[in-house]
């Protein structure tokens, strides 16, 4: 101690602080826990040690693949491994933990809610991977028809729009196929009960010509898939002599035909009865 007064001043600074955040590739497949020596990811000094784990939301799906880093600058000891740490550098940083479907333990699960109305099956259904195709086949009963395909939840059921995650080839045609994302899927067939609606076909005279509706003993005519989406019934016509064919009209209901010209054509039939005429004229 000198033999004056002395006067001490302590300099203190404001330590820099700075943040973290972490986000993950699909927070349905597994969570990220960050710890160290701070109670605040948003206030983390330069030369803290950061500490990253990772865990998945189902083993038996899905498995950790790797951190990234979206921006900072940051070294991981070990980018690949599920247990990891990093130095905070004199800057923000943000991660992404990266989860992916483990090879084939994906599964493709048929529901059959009414058996009465039909069945449904799938093929293959278990040891999926992403990306994989598998076949859709329902088979409705007697007196209904198939509808369309529903894609319900993962199998697991923590996914609530996985509907839109699922790219189905046709999801009105009975036999049809499906890719698989990257989540387990269910998937439902749904089968309507079979309308039956008339098809009357005559002609403008009788003793003009005659006509004829394919398959020949079909009295009542379906309004089911095939018919909605282009599976029709073929007309005939022939005149009788001294009589020509002219052309088809719909007397009453609702149709289309292919070409109403031809003495032989298809005819698509909507949702109610249809009466079709062929017209005949003198030669």
């Amino acid at each position: 101690m000198p033999r004056t007064d002395i006067y001490v001043r302590a300099i203190f600074r404001e330590i820099q602080t700075f943040s973290v955040m972490m986000n993950i590739n699909d927070p349905n497949k597994g969570a990220v826990r960050i710890s160290g020596q701070f109670d605040d990811m948003s206030m983390i000094s330069e030369g803290t040690q950061v500490s990253l784990q990772a865990t998945t939301s189902n083993g038996h799906i899905f498995a950790f693949s790797h951190w990234e880093i979206v921006y900072g600058g940051v070294s991981l000891v070990d980018p690949n491994g599920f247990l990891t740490y990093f130095i905070m550098p004199a800057n923000n940083v943000s991660l992404r933990a990266v989860f992916v479907p483990i090879p084939g333990s994906l599964i493709a699960s048929i529901v059959n809610e009414n058996r009465v109305r039909g069945m449904a099956e799938v093929f293959p259904f278990a040891g999926l991977s992403q990306g994989d195709w598998v076949t859709l086949s329902a088979h409705p009963r007697n007196g209904f028809s198939f509808s369309h395909w529903e894609v319900q939840e993962d199998w697991w059921g923590f996914s609530n729009h996985i509907g839109d995650m699922v790219t189905v080839q046709n999801p009105n045609l009975p036999h049809t196929q499906l890719r698989m994302p990257s989540v387990s899927v269910t998937i439902v067939a749904i089968f309507i009960e079979t309308q039956y609606f008339t098809a009357n076909v005559s002609a403008n005279d009788p003793s003009a010509g005659w006509v004829s509706v394919s398959p020949w003993n079909i009295l009542e005519i379906r309004s089911t898939w095939e018919q909605r989406t282009g599976m029709p019934v073929e007309l005939s016509a022939g005149a009788n002599p001294g009589f020509v064919f002219s052309h088809w009209e719909i007397v009453s209901g609702y149709g289309a035909f292919h070409n109403s010209s031809s003495m032989r054509t298809d005819f698509t039939m909507s949702d109610g009865d249809v009466h079709i005429r062929a017209v005949f004229m003198p030669s």
